[in-house]
Protein backbone atom coordinates (compact mmCIF):
# COMPACT_ATOMS: atom_id res chain seq x y z
CA UNK A 1 0.00 0.00 0.00
CA UNK A 2 2.88 2.37 0.68
CA UNK A 3 3.74 2.53 -3.34
CA UNK A 4 -0.26 3.60 -3.73
CA UNK A 5 -0.21 6.21 -1.04
CA UNK A 6 3.29 7.46 -2.86
CA UNK A 7 1.62 6.93 -6.41
CA UNK A 8 0.60 10.43 -9.05
CA UNK A 9 -2.34 11.86 -9.40
CA UNK A 10 -3.77 8.94 -11.73
CA UNK A 11 -5.31 9.14 -15.51
CA UNK A 12 -6.48 5.49 -15.14
CA UNK A 13 -5.33 2.13 -13.49
CA UNK A 14 -5.93 -1.50 -14.74
CA UNK A 15 -4.67 -4.73 -13.38
CA UNK A 16 -3.14 -6.81 -15.83
CA UNK A 17 -1.49 -10.46 -14.62
CA UNK A 18 -0.18 -9.53 -11.62
CA UNK A 19 1.10 -6.00 -12.54
CA UNK A 20 -0.72 -2.63 -11.93
CA UNK A 21 -0.75 -0.22 -14.57
CA UNK A 22 -1.19 3.30 -13.30
CA UNK A 23 -1.55 5.87 -15.85
CA UNK A 24 -0.50 9.10 -14.09
CA UNK A 25 -2.09 12.75 -15.46
CA UNK A 26 0.45 13.33 -17.50
CA UNK A 27 0.53 9.93 -18.77
CA UNK A 28 3.49 8.38 -17.90
CA UNK A 29 2.48 4.53 -17.31
CA UNK A 30 3.78 2.91 -14.01
CA UNK A 31 3.92 -0.62 -13.75
CA UNK A 32 3.71 -1.60 -10.14
CA UNK A 33 4.12 -5.14 -8.43
CA UNK A 34 0.70 -6.00 -6.91
CA UNK A 35 2.27 -8.34 -4.33
CA UNK A 36 5.21 -6.06 -3.16
CA UNK A 37 4.33 -2.38 -4.37
CA UNK A 38 7.79 -2.02 -6.10
CA UNK A 39 7.54 -0.22 -9.23
CA UNK A 40 8.84 -2.35 -12.01
CA UNK A 41 8.80 0.12 -14.50
CA UNK A 42 7.55 3.64 -15.57
CA UNK A 43 7.52 5.67 -18.88
CA UNK A 44 5.49 6.62 -21.72
CA UNK A 45 3.30 4.48 -24.27
CA UNK A 46 4.68 6.28 -27.49
CA UNK A 47 1.87 7.35 -29.36
CA UNK A 48 -0.58 7.73 -26.18
CA UNK A 49 -0.55 10.84 -24.04
CA UNK A 50 -2.92 9.23 -21.31
CA UNK A 51 -3.36 5.11 -22.51
CA UNK A 52 -6.36 3.37 -20.70
CA UNK A 53 -5.51 -0.12 -20.64
CA UNK A 54 -7.45 -3.44 -20.86
CA UNK A 55 -6.19 -6.75 -20.04
CA UNK A 56 -8.09 -10.41 -19.76
CA UNK A 57 -7.66 -13.50 -18.00
CA UNK A 58 -5.07 -16.10 -19.37
CA UNK A 59 -3.21 -13.43 -21.50
CA UNK A 60 0.01 -12.15 -20.85
CA UNK A 61 -0.51 -8.36 -22.48
CA UNK A 62 -2.27 -5.51 -21.47
CA UNK A 63 -4.20 -3.49 -24.78
CA UNK A 64 -4.58 0.73 -24.87
CA UNK A 65 -6.96 1.67 -28.10
CA UNK A 66 -7.52 5.30 -28.97
CA UNK A 67 -10.17 5.83 -32.19
CA UNK A 68 -10.00 8.87 -34.64
CA UNK A 69 -12.16 11.79 -34.28
CA UNK A 70 -14.41 10.42 -37.14
CA UNK A 71 -14.52 6.31 -36.14
CA UNK A 72 -12.83 5.50 -38.91
CA UNK A 73 -9.75 3.54 -37.87
CA UNK A 74 -8.47 2.40 -34.23
CA UNK A 75 -4.70 2.58 -33.14
CA UNK A 76 -3.96 -0.44 -30.64
CA UNK A 77 -1.04 -1.26 -29.09
CA UNK A 78 -0.06 -4.43 -26.91
CA UNK A 79 2.50 -4.01 -23.66
CA UNK A 80 3.94 -6.33 -21.61
CA UNK A 81 2.72 -5.04 -18.27
CA UNK A 82 5.84 -6.58 -16.75
CA UNK A 83 8.25 -4.40 -18.82
CA UNK A 84 6.04 -1.65 -20.31
CA UNK A 85 7.57 -3.13 -23.58
CA UNK A 86 5.59 -3.26 -26.88
CA UNK A 87 5.09 -5.99 -28.40
CA UNK A 88 2.73 -4.96 -31.21
CA UNK A 89 0.69 -2.22 -32.38
CA UNK A 90 -2.11 -1.95 -35.61
CA UNK A 91 -4.43 0.83 -36.83
CA UNK A 92 -7.51 -1.32 -37.71
CA UNK A 93 -10.62 -0.09 -39.50
CA UNK A 94 -13.82 1.40 -37.55
CA UNK A 95 -14.49 2.37 -34.06
CA UNK A 96 -13.35 -0.41 -32.01
CA UNK A 97 -13.54 -1.78 -27.97
CA UNK A 98 -11.57 -4.94 -27.38
CA UNK A 99 -13.66 -7.40 -25.31
CA UNK A 100 -10.94 -10.16 -25.26
CA UNK A 101 -7.97 -12.10 -26.47
CA UNK A 102 -7.07 -16.01 -26.79
CA UNK A 103 -5.24 -18.39 -29.44
CA UNK A 104 -3.32 -15.50 -30.27
CA UNK A 105 -5.82 -13.30 -31.53
CA UNK A 106 -7.73 -9.90 -30.19
CA UNK A 107 -11.22 -9.92 -30.38
CA UNK A 108 -13.23 -6.37 -30.21
CA UNK A 109 -16.66 -5.08 -30.96
CA UNK A 110 -17.02 -3.02 -34.10
CA UNK A 111 -18.62 0.19 -32.95
CA UNK A 112 -20.91 2.94 -34.61
CA UNK A 113 -19.05 6.47 -34.17
CA UNK A 114 -21.85 8.24 -33.38
CA UNK A 115 -24.38 5.89 -30.78
CA UNK A 116 -21.33 3.29 -29.78
CA UNK A 117 -23.89 0.51 -30.96
CA UNK A 118 -22.21 -2.65 -31.59
CA UNK A 119 -22.26 -3.05 -35.45
CA UNK A 120 -19.95 -5.92 -36.08
CA UNK A 121 -17.46 -8.50 -34.60
CA UNK A 122 -13.86 -7.81 -35.40
CA UNK A 123 -10.87 -10.50 -34.92
CA UNK A 124 -6.99 -9.47 -34.94
CA UNK A 125 -4.58 -11.62 -35.32
CA UNK A 126 -1.16 -9.97 -34.82
CA UNK A 127 1.16 -12.59 -36.28
CA UNK A 128 -0.46 -13.05 -39.48
CA UNK A 129 -1.92 -9.08 -39.40
CA UNK A 130 -4.93 -11.15 -40.43
CA UNK A 131 -8.63 -9.24 -39.64
CA UNK A 132 -11.93 -11.12 -39.87
CA UNK A 133 -15.03 -8.57 -39.68
CA UNK A 134 -18.30 -10.34 -38.70
CA UNK A 135 -21.22 -7.83 -39.29
CA UNK A 136 -24.05 -7.91 -37.18
CA UNK A 137 -27.53 -8.23 -38.75
CA UNK A 138 -28.65 -5.17 -36.63
CA UNK A 139 -26.94 -2.85 -34.36
CA UNK A 140 -27.09 -3.73 -30.56
CA UNK A 141 -27.03 -1.25 -28.10
CA UNK A 142 -24.80 -1.28 -25.16
CA UNK A 143 -23.20 -4.45 -25.86
CA UNK A 144 -20.70 -6.51 -23.73
CA UNK A 145 -19.00 -9.69 -24.87
CA UNK A 146 -16.89 -12.69 -23.91
CA UNK A 147 -14.80 -14.69 -25.51
CA UNK A 148 -14.34 -18.58 -25.27
CA UNK A 149 -12.81 -21.06 -28.06
CA UNK A 150 -13.44 -18.55 -30.96
CA UNK A 151 -16.88 -17.80 -30.10
CA UNK A 152 -18.11 -14.19 -28.88
CA UNK A 153 -21.57 -14.55 -27.31
CA UNK A 154 -22.93 -10.67 -26.91
CA UNK A 155 -25.51 -9.37 -24.22
CA UNK A 156 -27.24 -5.91 -25.45
CA UNK A 157 -29.77 -3.70 -23.81
CA UNK A 158 -32.94 -5.20 -23.85
CA UNK A 159 -31.54 -8.79 -23.36
CA UNK A 160 -30.43 -9.86 -27.34
CA UNK A 161 -28.22 -12.85 -26.23
CA UNK A 162 -26.33 -14.18 -29.77
CA UNK A 163 -22.87 -15.86 -30.54
CA UNK A 164 -20.51 -15.42 -33.49
CA UNK A 165 -18.05 -18.04 -34.35
CA UNK A 166 -15.49 -16.34 -36.01
CA UNK A 167 -13.66 -19.04 -37.79
CA UNK A 168 -16.54 -19.52 -39.22
CA UNK A 169 -17.34 -15.97 -40.19
CA UNK A 170 -20.95 -16.35 -39.17
CA UNK A 171 -23.42 -16.05 -36.12
CA UNK A 172 -24.23 -18.98 -34.52
CA UNK A 173 -27.09 -18.04 -32.97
Amino acid sequence: TRALRQAPAQGGWAFAGDTLLLVGADGTVTGVDSASGRTRWSGPVPGYTAPSFVSFPGDPLAYATSTSADGAWTRVVAVVPDTGAVRWEARLKGSLRPVGAEGGSVYFLGLDPVYGDARAVVRYTPGSKAVRRVTLPVPRPEAQAQVRDGVVRLLAAGGTLEAVDMAAGRQLW
